[in-house]
């Protein structure tokens, strides 16, 4: 590591934090693009949680990962296990967003179609839509850059001293 450069848990914060609010702004566009400017339905404003989910996770979730992969590959952070490729992130990112987008999208979906009103202000509508973008970044962001950071690596640890292969770092 690079003296004087800040920790990897400073910069996963700091990144998140960035995200968060990128993927705030980038939804306020992708809103107005998709629904204009008049009432919202409920049900069309729910039906979009789970787009806007894989999209935040997947779409957002690249710049951050690739600049942390540079940030590891230059010395600027040490690694947490093995680093994977950049073709390899992209396939970790799209694992998640797939995984995420029925667990954080499909609740913002239920909840909104359970308790939602039938037509939303605009206001109200972006509020809630750029809040949620938000909140999806402070969710997958630092899972996206530990992955980055070879953060993946216990699993194939657990995996092998599960089976009985040993302890993974004396092979």
């Amino acid at each position: 590591m690079i003296p004087g450069a800040p920790n990897a848990r400073a910069l996963v914060r700091r990144d998140t934090i960035a995200s968060a609010c990128a993927n705030a702004i980038v939804s306020i566009g992708f809103f107005l693009l998709v629904f204009g400017w008049g009432p919202v339905a409920g049900r069309s404003l729910a039906f979009d949680f789970p787009v806007q989910t894989f999209g935040i996770t997947f779409l957002g979730g690249i710049v951050p990962s690739f600049i942390m992969l540079a940030r590891v590959r230059k010395g600027i952070v040490s690694p947490l296990g093995p680093v994977p490729s950049a073709a390899r992130q992209i396939w970790r990112l799209f694992g998640l967003a797939l995984a995420v987008m029925p667990m954080l999208g499909g609740a913002a979906a239920l909840l909104m179609l359970a308790f939602g009103p039938a037509a939303i202000s605009p206001q109200a509508a972006l509020i809630v839509k750029s809040l949620y973008g938000g909140l999806v970044s402070v969710v997958t962001t630092p899972l996206i850059l530990r992955s980055a950071m070879g953060g993946a690596a216990w699993r194939k640890r657990v995996s092998r001293e599960l089976a009985g292969q040993g302890d993974a770092r004396n092979t």
